[in-house]
């Protein structure tokens, strides 16, 4: 049996700036609006990116990576129902 139900997610950047802060404490803090800059982004895009359905964000994800040094599915968290 195949479940066809759509996957949905959210992307907590949150996560994106606790890593960048961890590895970087020497520089100054990402905070939300530094890295919805660096994102081309809003403070605001990116709270409403948690429970939406976000296929057009792949480039930006990846920018997200790179910016935390970590791997998507650190912040990428699978949201229930």
């Amino acid at each position: 049996m195949s479940d066809n139900t759509e996957k949905t997610y959210i992307i907590d950047v949150d996560i994106v700036i606790g890593f960048y802060n961890a590895d970087h404490p020497e520089l100054l803090p990402m905070d939300r609006k530094r890295i919805a800059e660096m994102v081309g982004s809003t403070k605001q895009n990116l709270c409403d990116w948690k429970g939406r359905k976000t296929p057009k964000l792949i480039d930006k994800l990846k920018i997200l990576a790179e910016i935390g040094d970590c791997q998507i599915e650190d912040f990428l968290i699978e949201k229930d129902g």
